[in-house]
């Protein structure tokens, strides 16, 4: 099993509904997998330091 990076996953399915995702993540990382293959990172502004 690959290590993703991240603590939350979703599926391409459940990113048609974008907002709901990201209220679920708070500030925390997550992957959208498609067929189980990461297509897609998310990072909030708010889980990394130092952002300007």
């Amino acid at each position: 099993m690959e290590n993703l990076g991240a603590p939350l996953t979703a599926t391409l399915a459940e990113f048609r509904d974008p907002n709901k995702l990201i209220a679920r993540a708070g500030n925390r990382v997550f992957v959208i997998l498609n067929q189980n293959e990461v297509i897609w990172y998310f990072v909030p502004k708010g889980s990394v330091d130092n952002v300007e």
